[in-house]
């Protein structure tokens, strides 16, 4: 026990006095989204958008999820299909670029934001995508606001994650606390860590794990966290059957994240749900599958 708390003080004393740990990475390192963008005012805050591809095509507006931003998940995803549509990408609360809040919310705030973004912008009736906490946001959204929602695509997602009744969702939610403080604590550690499992499973390029680095580190653990309590909280099952918009959802079948049997049980709850399977995706899906998300959802999109 004693070489524990001295391990412990070194530790503390290196993170208080030592230098912050950045990796090293390959030469010629390369953006792999860059496609700029610029802020819109709801309730007095700065959301940040990025839009691309024609300004007449029809428009596809991308909400991302829980611990990325726009020019992570979807930095696959939104050059492809801005070959064909207008394509809208909003950064969420206390992600990206977007302004911080730094407190508590739950995922109808953060679907009132993107209400926000949507009337500013003149966009009703449109096809919106969300991945992950970003498919929560859209559920959310539709049920609120059903005439800015004219297609809903869901991806990664669930109408609620359970684990393991009673006790188990006490457990996550002990899981939830410990790991805000370990972040908080050893941030670039648990970027590094990140970032090196996306490059050992294929999702990203050595040339580009600068770029996943970076966004990783410059989020603040408060405000990751508390958006994982949101999504954690979540629960449309009483509701989401009473969404009418056409929907798509996007189930990966080796999800390590949100069960597969919770994103199956969505679509089941979306009358005439169109259901994309991306055959052993992982949560990085959006990376890693990127080819087969694009193409289901322009299929969906582009069908009137």
């Amino acid at each position: 026990m004693s070489f524990l708390k001295k391990l412990a003080a070194v530790f503390v004393f290196w993170r208080m006095f030592g230098p912050e740990l950045r990796p090293s990475f390959e030469p010629n390192q390369i953006h792999p989204m860059p496609i700029g963008g610029r802020t819109v005012f709801v309730n007095g805050r700065e959301v940040f958008i990025r839009e691309a591809g024609p300004v007449d095509g029809t428009p596809i507006v991308l909400v991302h999820g829980w611990g990325d931003a726009s020019n992570v998940i979807y930095a696959r995803i939104l050059p492809a299909l801005a070959t064909e549509f207008r394509v809208i990408a909003v950064d969420n609360r206390d992600a990206g670029k977007s302004d911080a809040v730094r407190s508590s919310y739950e995922i109808a705030d953060a679907a009132d934001d993107l209400a926000g973004v949507l009337d500013t912008l003149g966009l009703a009736s449109v096809a919106v995508f969300g991945y992950s906490m970003g498919g929560m946001i859209v559920q959310e959204l539709a049920y609120r606001r059903p005439d800015l929602v004219g297609k809903i695509g869901l991806g990664g997602t669930a109408a609620h994650v359970s684990i393991g009744g009673s006790m188990g969702g006490a457990l996550s939610w002990l899981a939830f606390y410990v790991a805000r403080g370990v972040e908080r604590v050893t941030r670039s550690e648990v970027s590094y860590v990140r970032t090196k499992y996306l490059e050992r499973v294929g999702a990203i390029a050595p040339n580009e794990a600068q770029h996943f680095w970076l966004q990783s580190i410059g989020r603040d653990p408060e405000s990751y966290w508390a958006a994982g309590f949101a999504a954690r909280g979540f629960d449309s099952r009483d509701w989401v059957s009473s969404i009418t918009a056409p929907a798509l959802v996007v189930v990966n079948t080796k999800d390590q994240l949100v069960p597969t049997r919770a994103q199956y049980d969505l679509a089941s709850r979306l009358m005439g749900a169109i259901v994309c399977e991306l055959v052993g995706a992982r949560h990085e899906g959006p990376l890693t599958h990127h080819a087969e998300m694009v193409r289901a959802i322009a299929r969906w999109a582009d069908v009137d």
